[in-house]
């Protein structure tokens, strides 16, 4: 899984910055037309606004996640990365949300989500995408059957609806 989204990144990364994407359905009137590698880069931010106010040091004292994209320790040692010294190293936190990322699209795609972020990344992508990263892959089988997308998540945390809609507006400021 691992080599295949290392693969996918490689794809993504040498396409063509002159291919263009418009993110639609934002609420807003203003076109926002970026290319491939910006619309991810916006997505990681809002993740990361989301998350952590975009805080590399960021350490979160209820769960133990880490870092600008809160990372829980278990996670990053599921995408090969050991998390002493995690938070002194923002290149290893947005190498660990692109490669987390990836195996999301693998993940989504594999149980029929049909993402795809080589020509950017759409709202219906950034919700699918950041209700993984919020929820795992269970948050997958909630969006098919449409149950528990309003609750509130244990330790008063948003419900995956309205994180999605935080990470997505999270997207126009960058």
């Amino acid at each position: 899984m691992y080599k295949i989204a290392q693969q996918l990144l490689r794809t993504m990364n040498s396409i063509s910055s002159t291919l263009y994407r418009t993110l639609p359905n934002f609420r807003h009137s203003r076109s926002m037309t970026k290319s491939v590698d910006s619309g991810l880069n916006r997505f990681f931010s809002g993740i990361g606004k989301q998350e952590s106010n975009m805080n590399y040091g960021a350490i979160n004292r209820m769960s133990g996640a880490l870092g600008k994209y809160q990372f829980m320790p278990n996670t990053l040692k599921g995408l090969g990365i050991n998390p002493a010294g995690f938070l002194k190293n923002p290149q290893l936190q947005e190498t660990a949300m692109r490669r987390f990322t990836m195996q999301n699209v693998n993940t989504a795609n594999s149980k029929g989500f049909n993402i795809n972020i080589n020509d950017g990344i759409n709202a219906r992508e950034a919700q699918i995408l950041s209700g993984m990263h919020y929820g795992g892959a269970g948050y997958l089988n909630k969006l098919r059957s449409g149950r528990g997308l309003n609750t509130i998540q244990a330790g008063n945390y948003p419900s995956f609806n309205d994180y999605s809609s935080s990470v997505i507006n999270n997207m126009k400021g960058f």
